[in-house]
């Protein structure tokens, strides 16, 4: 029987960054009553909190992982890939999973939404 050291809890924690910026127009180019928010970043909108892989758990594993994910213009995922491993493969495929599951809003520039590459970055620590 394999005894495992009880460990503080952990947990995880995800966030969304853009990956390249791009030539953003500004507001005052834009016509009045076009749009409210002309401009806006992408955002998470739906947050899915990553599954701690119990063994991992157990274990005390942290680390963090960066998930490219690329998002069409109405928001949804296109794909999402591990970017930079946490080195460990339990930790890389919860935050994948994680990522698939969220919900997003595409960037807006100039009223209309784009698409664009973001890192979804998970960390998993301990308390």
């Amino acid at each position: 029987m394999l005894t495992l050291p009880i460990r503080p809890l952990l947990f995880a924690a995800a966030s969304v960054v853009a990956l390249s910026t791009g030539t953003i127009t500004t507001a005052s180019a834009y016509e009045p009553g076009a749009c409210a928010a002309p401009q806006a970043e992408a955002a998470m909108i739906n947050a899915v909190p990553p599954d701690y892989p119990a063994f991992s758990e157990q274990l005390g594993d942290t680390g963090t992982t960066v998930v490219q994910i690329d998002l069409l213009a109405d928001g949804k995922l296109q794909k999402a890939s591990v970017l930079r491993s946490s080195g460990n493969p339990m930790l890389d495929r919860a935050a994948l999973d994680a990522a698939k599951m969220a919900e997003f809003r595409a960037e807006r520039r100039d009223c209309a939404p784009v698409a664009g590459s973001y890192a979804y970055i998970v960390s998993f620590e301990s308390r």
